[in-house]
């Protein structure tokens, strides 16, 4: 739905490893237990949880400048 992003309030985005704002958004979670002002982030295929969906994009996105 294009329109769901105007009136909902709480829009979730597709969770990019190579931007600094959603590497930020990972390490608060990942310290603390909880999100800043609720989960940013949209699940994806084949994922069935957000955290592990982010820690896995992660991984994957460090791996390649190895």
């Amino acid at each position: 739905m294009v329109y769901s992003k105007f009136f909902h309030k709480n829009y979730r985005r597709t969770f990019d490893p190579s931007k600094q704002e959603d590497q930020l958004e990972l390490k608060f979670f990942l310290e603390n237990r909880r999100w800043k002002n609720g989960c940013p982030f949209e699940i994806e295929y084949p994922w069935e949880d957000i955290p592990a969906m982010c820690k896995e994009k992660y991984a994957l996105y460090k791996l390649q400048e190895v």
